[in-house]
């Protein structure tokens, strides 16, 4: 779950920066996630796995953000 995360943030990542968005721009809006990301394998448990959801649909809802950002510049 955790390399599907790192993938979604990897691909819609390079899409935007191929808009033009610059990388600085994505990483003081997503910066806080990555490290959620990171620290997922040690806080979530076996039993816990909707947080992996709930991280997913976060870290989509900000690059949707983002997305609506550079498609009205």
């Amino acid at each position: 779950r955790i390399m599907r995360l790192i993938s979604i943030f990897n691909t819609r990542a390079s899409r935007l920066v191929e808009k033009g968005l610059p990388v600085k721009k994505i990483m003081d809006r997503l910066g806080d996630i990555i490290p959620e990301i990171i620290r997922s394998k040690a806080t979530i448990k076996n039993n816990e796995l909707q947080k992996y959801d709930e991280l997913e649909r976060k870290l989509n809802s900000a690059f949707d953000s983002l997305e609506k950002e550079v498609s009205s510049q």
